[in-house]
């Protein structure tokens, strides 16, 4: 076995990474579908504004066993680097998995970081848990359950329409004062100017609003600039967004938004992306408000979506009684890993 850190320019390696991540899929995240090609080297290749992107790889008999792949902040959450890593099948249980996590570890100190976070999906069936090989590395390699979250999944050939209807006018009743800004591109472009300012807001209180279990983290330092720049990386990966934000009429700030990704790679797939309310703007139905404007969105402009996954906190309450009532039902256990190095 050899561990080496990706060259970005090195085509057969990168396609060697994604046909195991496709194969790994097949077992960790069933019905999930993985991005394209083209969409999964410009993730590993391409940084987020103000971050570093690393990928170790694990060959055996010259070929890409696993991978992992590392993403650390220079502009906030200095001591973390976030890992996603994905060991081909047939090579579990063989060492591969730990050798990379050596990697991970060389490169992560090598950066001054002290903290791994990673996550690890099990899907649900009839006979309960699926395959829990992620899980088993985590807790076999001395990391530590720190937040617990669910994937969901909204079909919506059985959403019944005239109850997201009622969902949605009993949410406005509770909502006077409060207006709708909504915006979609062929490709995720640029987020309008009247609502720029806001959403860099909602994102820069992310972890403080939301529930984080006992993931060491801190407030993210977002600003417009770096809002666009997200939004360039989402085009390069092809990537559509569908979203919908809601404006306090009285003092003119967006208070509240949410987004919905979907790719041409699997346009029958709708990825919910982060749903935020500001937390003094809470107990007015706002997070009812979002999602049914933004379904109603969505299958306006995306007719071709079947269905649509979300993520949810299992200590978020509000947002799961939100999402249960449209018809999301569980899909996978999930849970944040963290390791001190």
């Amino acid at each position: 076995m050899e561990i080496t850190r990706l060259d970005n320019g090195d085509t057969q390696a990168l396609d060697q990474a994604h046909a195991t991540a496709e194969a790994a899929f097949a077992v960790d995240r069933p019905g999930v579908p993985l991005v394209a090609r083209d969409s999964f080297g410009t993730m590993l290749t391409v940084p987020r504004q103000g971050a570093l992107n690393v990928t170790v790889l694990a060959h055996v008999d010259g070929k890409v066993a696993g991978y992992a792949f590392i993403e650390m902040f220079e502009s906030d959450n200095r001591h973390l680097a976030e890992v996603w890593g994905m060991v081909a099948p047939e090579h579990r249980h063989k060492g591969v998995g730990r050798a990379l996590l050596d990697g991970v570890v060389e490169v992560v100190k090598e950066h001054g970081r002290d903290t791994i976070v990673t996550d690890v999906h099990i899907p649900l069936g009839e006979g309960g848990l699926g395959n829990r090989d992620g899980e088993r590395f985590c807790e076999a390699a001395g990391f530590t359950a720190a937040s617990s979250e669910g994937a969901y999944r909204l079909d919506l050939s059985t959403v019944d329409d005239e109850v997201v209807e009622t969902l949605r006018r009993e949410a406005w009743a509770k909502a006077e004062g409060y207006s709708l800004i909504q915006w979609s591109d062929g490709i995720a472009g640029p987020t309008p100017d009247e609502v720029l300012e806001g959403i860099a807001e909602l994102l820069s209180s992310f972890y403080g609003d939301t529930p984080t279990g006992t993931l060491d983290v801190e407030e993210l330092a977002y600003t417009p600039e770096r809002v666009q720049a997200d939004n360039s990386r989402a085009a390069a990966q092809n990537r559509r967004t569908v979203n919908t934000a809601i404006r306090h009429d009285a003092s003119g700030e967006v208070i509240a938004w949410t987004k919905i990704h979907v790719r041409p790679s699997a346009p029958h797939y709708g990825m919910q992306g982060i749903t935020m309310v500001r937390k003094d703007h809470r107990g007015h139905r706002l997070g009812m408000v979002l999602k049914t404007e933004n379904l109603r969105r969505l299958r306006e402009v995306a007719p071709e979506v079947e269905f649509v996954d979300t993520g949810n906190a299992d200590d978020n309450a509000p947002m799961l009684a939100v999402n249960t009532a449209l018809g999301y039902r569980g899909l996978q256990a999930g849970t944040y890993y963290q390791l001190k190095v």
